[in-house]
């Protein structure tokens, strides 16, 4: 089975890093800092707890576009959330559940969403996927030790207690996630990938915004990161996000259609 690890997930780092022209100069520095942070959490607890979460299951995984809340409301007037499967929220989308009453049993974040919201969830049992790369360094220091189930994850080379599960943005390395630990199927909710900004992808935000270059490039690799999982991956993907979001390889559906999914898939 494949399965992402450093060697299949390099060349993509590389490509990454040729095609942004971000900086990534300092992902290893954060990296080793994660790892001493996590020295006293039971992160292998944590690890054992994912992945019963997870493996075999159903798991929606909900993004920070624009899309987010539209998708949640069309969602709650099925009777979707009276079955059973994972709730993985990518950063902000954390508080757009909580908002509705959804609890994430996982989060994915690199600490820039609500911090309010990331802690008082993982408080109450949301294991919290934790991201290392250079432009988050203070917040490491500061969040890191507040948090208690927690798994932590990086981009570059994995050392010690810090994983690489792939991944770029939030979004997409919650996909990664649920395919490394096997899930049977997978969701995606809120995962758009134009040019506006969805208001919870940032605390500040009030309203949707119109995407800096940075984000739209940003944006652009998540998406191919996406579409790379559905050519391997053991796991079914939907894109519940809506008609106009599509992804090569993934199959758009409506509302009226998890019914007979769930059903099928759960026979």
């Amino acid at each position: 089975m494949f399965q992402t690890n450093w060697d299949t997930w390099k060349p993509w780092y590389k490509k990454i890093k040729k095609d942004s022209k971000l900086n990534f100069l300092k992902d290893e520095k954060a990296t080793k800092l994660l790892d001493e942070l996590l020295k006293s959490k039971d992160t292998s607890n944590a690890l054992n707890q994912a992945k019963s979460l997870i493996s075999n299951q159903i798991i929606f995984v909900y993004g920070c576009g624009p899309s987010l809340e539209k998708n949640i409301e069309d969602l709650s007037e099925t009777n979707i959330f009276d079955k059973k499967f994972v709730n993985i929220a990518a950063n902000g989308s954390i508080s757009a559940l909580i908002k509705h009453h959804i609890f994430p049993q996982i989060s994915v974040t690199d600490l820039d969403g609500d911090i309010n919201d990331l802690l008082t969830t993982n408080e109450k049992g949301t294991i919290s996927f934790v991201h290392a790369h250079g432009d988050n360094i203070p917040f490491l220091k500061k969040y890191v030790p507040k948090f208690e189930k927690i798994i932590g994850t990086t981009q570059t080379r994995p050392i010690g207690k810090v994983k690489n599960f792939g991944g770029f943005t939030d979004g997409d390395r919650g996909v990664f996630i649920a395919e490394f630990f096997e899930a049977k199927m997978i969701f995606l909710v809120g995962f758009d990938f134009g040019n506006i900004i969805g208001k919870y992808s940032k605390p500040s935000l009030k309203e949707d915004v119109v995407a800096s270059k940075i984000k739209i490039k940003k944006l652009r690799i998540a998406k191919s990161l996406i579409k790379w999982v559905s050519t391997w991956s053991n796991a079914t993907i939907f894109n519940l996000t809506g008609a106009k979001e599509k992804i090569r390889g993934i199959r758009n559906v409506q509302y009226d259609e998890l019914e007979n999914i769930f059903n099928k898939e759960l026979k």
